[in-house]
């Protein structure tokens, strides 16, 4: 799946599980079926979560489907039986039919919103459920033949030992088999087992892979947006983002990644070369041992990022998108404004670099390779401003003058306003 429609396919499905209507569903259902990132990020956790509250006398829900550790499920214990037991046994077996048939609905009304993952849902129950082996039934049959042929290989090794001819080897026991059709008591378990690895998992191919290490590469601590928690948030992104990985980083790799992303403000820049250099927190035990520990660095660098952002200190911040650092290499490259009051980046013209400050309006052009004078450039920001604000009448009634770069904003320009009018700055609009 294309990494920027798998995100907007999160967002969709994120705000399904904040608005859902809870008489018929116990979570937001699952949009669209996608695969990846919606359904292992999102509606697989609500889902589940949601079936945790969903009790009996016996088990929850999520005990029934899910783990299957419910009185009488594949993992769990038997149902009570034994003496004055009798009536126990009797209500834990109908509570464990009733949590088969309400959470097939479930499945049925969350999973298979859309009809065709309901189609498909139901046939698996048609075509190959019905009348298949329990999971148990399966796992001895199994363990079964396997010992038969470990037998056999046995005797064929002493045979040979001996110098004598192996001996025609036994027979193996039958594997598992269903009754025609019925389902299986752990049915449902199956089914939900089924939709998570071939309906809801992303497919585990080499697609996946280099999707999920383009994905890795481009992260950006801006990803998550500028504000107060940026440092935590993009440390939980990115160990989320990790984790859904076929085959995670190590920590150390972690480690790399989220450092050489922290290239504001200037006191924590510094202090992410040193910790590359020569890292200060590391995992003291287990099988990560001697590794280092992002997650104390980032408790230490969050508590600096905290205090600078609540000193007002130069809040805006801007970031190059690309390799270039120097003037020269600006030029031609797309540069992008991050702002705290803002609640995405906003991209501007290549070359130019505009500097934001909370309440005021400042900005700064540097022209690189151009033959745009100051006056030139002035006027052409004038206009384009203007413009994008809707505000109609000559240049000269709505004069931008030096006092305006440097001092306070107008007041008829709202952020937002300002933002839509940056936007629409391009080096290639120029005239």
């Amino acid at each position: 799946m294309d990494f920027a429609y798998e995100k907007s396919q999160i967002a969709s499905q994120a705000a399904a599980q904040a608005n859902f209507d809870a008489k018929k569903y116990i979570c937001g259902p699952w949009l669209k079926g996608a695969r990846g990132g919606p359904w292992t990020e999102v509606f697989k956790p609500s889902f589940e979560e949601a079936l945790r509250k969903i009790t009996d006398n016996f088990s929850s829900q999520y005990e029934h489907l899910v783990t299957q550790t419910a009185y009488g499920g594949a993992n769990g214990p038997a149902h009570p039986a034994g003496t004055g037991l009798a009536a126990i046994n009797v209500q834990s077996t109908a509570a464990f039919r009733t949590r088969d048939e309400k959470g097939y609905g479930l499945i049925l009304s969350h999973m298979g919103y859309e009809p065709g993952i309901k189609e498909k849902i139901k046939e698996q129950v048609r075509s190959v459920l019905t009348g298949a082996p329990d999971i148990p039934a399966v796992t001895a049959a199994n363990n079964a033949i396997a010992a038969a042929v470990a037998a056999n290989q046995a005797a064929a090794n002493a045979a040979i030992a001996a110098g004598n001819a192996p001996p025609v080897p036994g027979p193996l026991p039958p594997p598992a088999i269903g009754v025609a059709g019925q389902l299986p008591f752990d049915w449902l378990g199956q089914l939900y087992q089924w939709i998570d690895l071939n309906l809801g998992q992303a497919r585990q191919n080499g697609l996946l892979t280099a999707s999920q290490d383009s994905e890795f590469e481009n992260f950006k601590l801006t990803d998550v947006g500028i504000n107060r928690n940026t440092i935590s948030l993009a440390y939980e992104a990115l160990t989320r983002l990790n984790n859904q990985r076929t085959v995670p980083f190590t920590p150390d790799r972690l480690w790399i990644k989220y450092l050489q992303q922290v290239k504001f403000p200037r006191q924590l820049a510094d202090k992410a070369l040193d910790q590359l250099q020569a890292p200060t927190f590391i995992i003291a035990v287990g099988p990560n041992a001697g590794q280092p520990d992002l997650g104390t660095l980032v408790q230490r660098f969050e508590e600096i990022w905290h205090v600078i952002w609540d000193r007002g200190v130069d809040p805006a911040i801007i970031s190059v998108v690309g390799s270039g650092n120097t003037p020269a290499e600006l030029t031609d490259r797309r540069c992008t404004v991050y702002h705290p009051r803002l609640s995405r980046p906003h991209h501007l013209g290549d070359g130019c670099v505009y500097k934001v400050k909370s309440g005021i309006v400042s900005m700064i052009l540097l022209i690189q390779k151009t033959k745009i004078t100051a006056i030139n450039s002035m006027a052409y920001i004038q206009r384009h401003i203007w413009t994008s604000c809707g505000i109609t009448g000559t240049i000269s009634n709505h004069p931008i003058s030096s006092h305006h770069l440097n001092g306070a904003a107008p007041s008829c320009l709202s952020m937002g306003k300002m933002a839509t009018a940056w936007i629409n700055i391009r080096r290639g609009h120029r005239t």
